[in-house]
């Protein structure tokens, strides 16, 4: 059996580092949501992965979808994902 205790705990790490940058945020530019902090740190995230892997000198070619709404369907994946591991 295998003890999932640690990825738990980074999950819980990085929920509670996302959610202190939310507040942060919000707190610091008046008018903006958590979904919007969500979103920009998303972008953010999609922007440094696709960085990441052309920076790599041994990496093969990755399709990333890169359209006006590519990163607005990864996050919609990602909710998908998430709400569906929930109900497990």
């Amino acid at each position: 059996m295998q003890n999932y205790t640690g990825i738990a705990r980074q999950r819980q790490a990085i929920v509670d580092g996302l959610r202190d940058s939310v507040i942060g945020f919000s707190v610091n530019v008046p008018g903006t949501t958590a979904k919007d902090v969500m979103d920009m740190v998303l972008v953010t995230q999609y922007f440094d992965t696709m960085k990441e892997i052309g920076a790599a000198s041994k990496s093969s070619a990755v399709f990333i979808p890169h359209g006006p709404g590519a990163v607005r369907d990864v996050a919609s994946q990602i909710c998908d994902g998430l709400l569906q591991g929930s109900h497990q």
